[in-house]
């Protein structure tokens, strides 16, 4: 039981996703502060834009007698680099079990 915590993804040869979140009864949502995105060292040759402008996550935990033991959600993330660039956006889903 709580009110918060931190959920961190990290994807093989890409980046590594950190949200701080909040909880209330069964649902999970980001808390208001961009996620930390940092190069996990096998990036090469993709490049996640520096300047993060949105990100969202929302998801529920799930589990018998109230114990969370399953968490799914999705995430989103946009940023570019420069204010004319395009706006690059990354998205997904994700399920975790105990």
């Amino acid at each position: 039981a709580g009110d918060g915590g931190d959920l961190t993804m990290s994807f093989p040869d890409f980046y590594n996703i950190g949200f701080a979140l909040t909880v209330h009864n069964t649902e999970f949502h980001n808390d208001g502060r961009m996620p930390t995105v940092t190069d996990n060292g096998n990036t090469s040759p993709f490049h996640f834009p520096t300047t993060l402008e949105g990100a969202s996550l929302s998801g529920n935990f799930y589990g018998e007698g109230g114990s969370a033991s399953e968490a799914s959600g999705r995430f989103e993330i946009s940023a570019r680099d420069n204010p004319t660039d395009d706006l690059f956006v990354f998205d997904g889903s994700f399920g975790v079990k105990q």
